[in-house]
């Protein structure tokens, strides 16, 4: 960052003169990069976030902007946001186009809410409040002029979003059948279309800032839309929004109940019959963009140990996918032990630790001796490394066999020519052997 060509530019858009005392890149932020500034303007201090893209975006994520226009239009309207103070289209300035926004106090750390809400059996006062702040975020509707880059909205926003899922599946041209198997039980069960609101479309726990048990702002508009007001409920009540708290259905913070009362006391009521098709929606949608996270890994444009990782989490998703199938359809499914991986044997060529036991035996290294004597800093980034080991050491040894096709199994069930109980069974063998790999501990979540 060039902090005095950033200097310049921020004093003459303040009409007072800046100086930048101090400027560090925060945590978190896979698609966008937050910079926290320290300066004095006028002689004053203030604290502001400066936010800018990341070398790769995905191409859903509205540019920066757009992003700023959002939040001026939130801020009006009396959502709890930063206040948003200036924004720069000018890509001399620091190569991509910026905006600035005052800097507020709390945390995001969607693991460290969620553990404080368990530690009391859930913040239902705090649910409430998010529920209330979501209620107005739903009060900005279509038409705005100041919004018009949204486009018009859906006629009818549950089929659209099918349309769009496939759409990305098709361009990803990796075969998911259980995605499929997701979109095609929505395409059966679409609610008809409400009046559209702006759906903040990644309200969750870890977009939210909280202090002392209070909301402080809601942040990262970068995925707002036009559409139904469920599809963000469904969004922060669905399981994969928990954070590990999976009895506190409200985005792993408190009740369920009490997230859908608060929302009601500003807003209109909402629908409970709906929240089963947005909350499989929120699953199939997260498990898209956590592939596309992978994607950009592969591409070699932004390679990083977090998007290698994320992409790692689909095989949960689609587990819990496949139970909200067929919570949606009524299908009773009894808990089944999950199937044993198939192993290979350890190589005869090696009178030694196989791959997978030096793996291991690293991945205690790295955790019981190296991560303490690691600065604060790193410790995520080390854990990060030492779940990428884990993955490896069990993928390692699998041994090939179960293997459909399915490039034929999706295409079949788009197709709509699936004999579904077969189908069905096949879907659940196939991911309880992913979830093997990639997250075990899974398996006993879902049953």
């Amino acid at each position: 960052m060039d902090e005095a060509r950033l200097a310049a530019w921020l004093s003459a858009e303040a009409g007072a003169p800046v100086a930048i005392r101090a400027a560090s890149l925060l945590t978190g932020g896979a698609i966008q990069q937050n910079w926290a500034l320290s300066v004095t303007r006028g002689g004053a201090q203030e604290e502001w976030v400066l936010r800018t893209d990341n070398a790769a975006t995905l191409a859903v994520s509205l540019p920066r902007l757009e992003e700023f226009a959002l939040f001026q239009a939130a801020h009006a309207a009396g959502v709890t946001v930063p206040e948003p103070l200036f924004a720069c289209a000018d890509t001399s300035v620091l190569g991509a186009p910026f905006f600035v926004m005052r800097r507020v106090a709390g945390s995001a750390t969607a693991h460290k809410l969620a553990k404080a809400a368990a530690a009391q059996g859930g913040d239902d006062a705090l649910v409430a409040a998010l529920g209330r702040e979501l209620a107005r975020i739903h009060r900005i509707t279509p038409p705005r002029d100041d919004l018009a880059f949204l486009g018009a909205p859906p006629a009818d926003p549950a089929l659209a979003f099918v349309a769009a899922m496939r759409a990305r599946l098709d361009a990803a041209g990796t075969p998911r059948p259980v995605l499929e198997w997701g979109l095609e039980a929505l395409s059966r069960h679409a609610p008809p279309p409400l009046p559209p609101v702006l759906n903040h479309n990644d309200f969750r726990t870890g977009n939210v800032m909280v202090e002392g048990g209070r909301l402080t702002a809601v942040l990262d508009w970068e995925f707002a839309a036009w559409g139904d007001p469920h599809a963000d409920l469904g969004w922060f009540c669905a399981p994969c929004w928990r954070f590990g708290n999976r009895a506190l259905e409200a985005g792993g913070l408190g009740s369920r109940a009490a997230f859908l009362a608060g929302y009601a006391e500003a807003g209109a009521a909402p629908d409970p019959a709906r929240l089963p098709f947005w909350e499989l929606a929120a699953t199939i949608r997260w498990a898209v963009i956590a592939a596309d996270q992978g994607a950009r890994h592969l591409s070699g444009r932004e390679r990083g140990l977090e998007l290698a990782l994320t992409a790692q989490i689909v095989p949960e998703l689609e587990l819990d996918i496949l139970a909200q199938v067929d919570g949606l359809e009524g299908v009773a499914v009894q808990p089944t032990a999950p199937e044993a991986v198939p192993r290979n044997p350890p190589s005869p060529l090696l009178e030694a630790p196989d791959a997978a036991d030096l793996l291991a035996t690293a991945r205690e290294a790295l955790l019981g001796k190296l991560l303490p004597a690691l600065p604060p800093a790193l410790h995520y980034e080390a854990r990060m490394a030492a779940n990428a080991i884990a993955i490896a050491s069990r993928a390692i040894g699998v041994a090939p066999g179960f293997a459909p096709d399915l490039a034929a199994l999706a295409a079949e069930i788009r197709n709509g020519t699936a004999r579904r109980e077969e189908v069905r069974a096949l879907l659940r063998r196939l991911t309880h052997l992913r979830c093997a790999i990639t997250n075990p501990r899974a398996l006993g979540a879902a049953q």
